[in-house]
């Protein structure tokens, strides 16, 4: 178990531990999917510089063809590496905001929206919503009790 699952555990008695934690892997999905995007695109600079072999009739030292080859296979597998990470990634922020969007009521949806999405401090989504600062924080423990996730 995570610390963060058992410092909320012990904070809240356990109640809404795991829809925080369910929650708070927005973030972290969010921040691997810009890692891996930005992992795709250097691959495909590398793979746009490779050189091909050069075709003059004249014999060489190395075989660049399988060279070619060999690299081309190996930037493939990591682009499908890669791509099955982002995929997992946009998986896990799809099905946050499904749960999130599922509340009944749209104050309990904004101030999770907020929160977890837009990664608003808690001061800034009282602001937000025009509610007091306690009064936010009620909310957000009543939305999460409404809140169903995947398990």
């Amino acid at each position: 178990m995570s610390k963060t699952i058992k410092r909320r555990q012990s904070h809240k008695g356990g109640k809404n531990a795991e829809k925080i934690a369910y929650l708070e892997q927005y973030y972290e999905a969010k921040n691997l999917e810009r890692r891996l995007s930005e992992g795709i695109d250097d691959l495909y600079l590398t793979s746009m510089q490779a050189k091909s072999p050069k075709y003059d009739g004249m014999p060489h030292g190395h075989d660049t063809e399988r060279d070619l080859s060999d690299l081309m296979a190996k930037l493939d597998r990591e682009f499908s590496r890669l791509f099955k990470q982002q995929k997992k990634a946009i998986e896990i922020r799809q099905d946050i905001e499904k749960s999130i969007n599922a509340l009944e009521k749209e104050k309990e949806r904004m101030a999770l929206w907020l929160r977890y999405i837009k990664f608003y401090s808690w001061e800034k989504v009282a602001v937000e919503l025009n509610y007091d600062f306690r009064y936010i924080l009620k909310l957000h423990g009543t939305a999460l009790e409404h809140l169903r996730i995947k398990r």
